[in-house]
């Protein structure tokens, strides 16, 4: 009896033993496997890209939202977007009776009644073109927007209005071209002739991206 409990005793040792040579070499393979898998390392590398993008358009976002920064490229405001959406007289009738309206500073209503009268003198053809230029300016990418926002932006709201006037009549005429046109005719001198580096170059990267400003900015 004592030799088949140490029999048995032995047996059950031999394949404890046994099991775990087995295993070893199965969990090394899995952890190797794992170390060599790099997808949950580039699933991270993609989130944290993706949180760096969207960081970085909320600050876009928050820099173009700015009235002098929309302005210059004839950009509408929130105030403009609502507004437009209305009639002459339904414009009056909120900008008279709307509490969040009236809380704004009497020079900041003053500039955005001035918009909406303006904007009520074009013709439907002209509203449309400047629907269409924000349409345009929403697809632009995460890069062209930093650009305009931080560069062409400042850069035409700085020029005198002499010269706004003037580089906004060479973009009425680029407009209706095709991109081959646009560029036979900012590559031809008579066309740039009176117009300096900074006007040639803010006239190109604007014309490019398709924007403008608007009437009277």
């Amino acid at each position: 009896m004592r030799k088949w409990v140490q029999f048995g005793a032995a047996f059950a040792a031999f394949f404890v033993a046994a099991s775990l040579a087995l295993a070893l070499p199965a969990q090394r393979r899995f952890i190797a496997v794992r170390a060599q898998n790099p997808r949950p390392r580039v699933m991270a590398q993609r989130r944290a890209v993706r949180q760096q993008q969207q960081k970085q358009q909320k600050q876009i976002q928050k820099q173009e939202n700015k009235p002098g920064v929309r302005g210059a490229l004839g950009l509408p405001t929130k105030w403009d977007e609502k507004l437009r959406q209305m009639s002459p007289e339904e414009q009056e009738r909120f900008m008279r009776n709307n509490a969040k309206f009236q809380s704004l500073p009497p020079q900041q209503q003053e500039r955005i009644r001035r918009r909406m009268q303006a904007w009520n003198q074009l013709t439907p053809q002209q509203q449309d073109a400047m629907r269409n230029r924000a349409q345009i300016f929403n697809r632009l990418s995460p890069d062209e927007r930093q650009e305009v926002v931080s560069d062409l932006a400042p850069r035409w709201k700085n020029l005198p209005p002499d010269r706004k006037e003037l580089l906004s009549g060479r973009l009425r005429v680029l407009r209706g071209m095709t991109p081959e046109q646009r560029e036979q005719e900012l590559n031809d001198p008579q066309f740039m002739r009176g117009l300096d580096a900074n006007e040639q170059d803010l006239l190109r990267k604007v014309s490019n991206l398709r924007l403008g400003p608007g009437p009277g900015q």
